[in-house]
């Protein structure tokens, strides 16, 4: 079988516009170029991709499982043009890169000294932020790079989940004790409902996904306090005042300072995705490759080694 880039190209405009017109549009073709595309792809697999209704063009099952191959595909060989395009350049030039906060202090200092050991030519801008600006940004062309935890709606936008994240509860020190042989403890949802919490306000992303999972439960959590910053949410932790519920990312060097205790969220989990997001408005520079690359790499490298246990590769 011999699979057409442009055609997974195809498909994954569909996936994340959930619109044959729009991805059609992202792609500068013709839309009925763009379903005949998707048909032939569809032919050569032998399954169907889409549902398509008048809510738009949506992933069945097989379209979801396919869709992180694809982008593994594509990834790779991005990766392979970028490793020969560097045989002859080295990637040099300014990239801008926007991690959210609760990613900044995990990644930051890692991807800064391997980007100057590496290629010493490239300027690495880090800009920590909160997660929902990202896509507005990558538009406005002010990154190059970021990790999500959503994907917008947007043809211009292209997403590549890199991992799975699972928020924890974070109490005062000594609070949660670890589970057998260090590893974390689990508490079931329910139990927060017993604990003074301290929590992002109700328009934060991370809070959206709390309250939108407790209530699924019939889990009501009432905070005591709404504090935005991590920082400062962790300094209210650590003085025993609350517990809070945050990735692990955020806390990992305050837990391992014994600042605080960490303990996994069961019953059910509380899982957000993470996406790498880039701007198909014009082709990345071999820098902006290289970043992107690095960024996956190390990503995937935190998950192996288990520094990042909160955290798995996507399903």
């Amino acid at each position: 079988m011999s699979l057409d880039v442009r055609g997974l190209r195809c498909f994954l405009a569909v996936c994340t516009t959930q619109s044959m017109t729009r991805a059609a549009e992202a792609m500068h073709m013709a839309q009925p170029a763009m379903s005949m595309q998707i048909k032939n792809l569809e032919a050569q697999l032998g399954v169907v991709l889409f549902d398509r209704g008048q809510r738009g063009t949506t992933l069945t099952p097989a379209g979801r499982r396919f869709e992180l191959r694809a982008r593994e595909l594509l990834d790779a060989l991005q990766g392979a043009i970028d490793e020969v395009r560097g045989l002859d350049a080295r990637p040099a030039g300014p990239v801008t890169l926007g991690l959210p906060q609760s990613m900044s202090r995990l990644l930051t200092v890692r991807l800064v000294a391997d980007t100057l050991q590496r290629w010493p030519d490239i300027k690495l801008q880090v800009a920590e932020l909160s997660s929902g600006f990202v896509p507005q940004l990558l538009a406005r062309g002010e990154l190059d790079i970021g990790m999500t935890f959503e994907r917008h709606d947007s043809p211009n936008m292209a997403y590549a989940q890199v991992a799975e994240e699972q928020l924890v509860l974070v109490g005062p020190p000594g609070a949660l004790p670890p589970g057998p042989g260090g590893t974390l403890s689990t508490v079931p949802l329910a139990r927060l409902t017993a604990l003074r919490l301290v929590m992002p306000g109700r328009e934060h992303g991370l809070r959206i996904l709390i309250d939108r999972v407790a209530l699924a439960n019939q889990v009501a959590l009432d905070p005591v306090a709404e504090v935005n910053a991590i920082h400062q949410i962790l300094d209210v932790v650590a003085s025993g005042v609350a517990h809070s519920v945050l990735s692990y990312a955020a806390v990992t060097q305050a837990h391992q300072a014994g600042r605080v205790s960490v303990a996994h969220i069961v019953s059910p989990e509380l899982v957000r995705p993470i996406y790498l997001a880039g701007t198909l408005n014009q082709e990345p520079t071999a820098a902006v490759s290289a970043v992107r690359n690095l960024v996956r790499d190390t990503t995937r490298a935190l998950i192996a080694s288990g520094e990042w246990p909160a955290v798995r590769a996507p399903a």
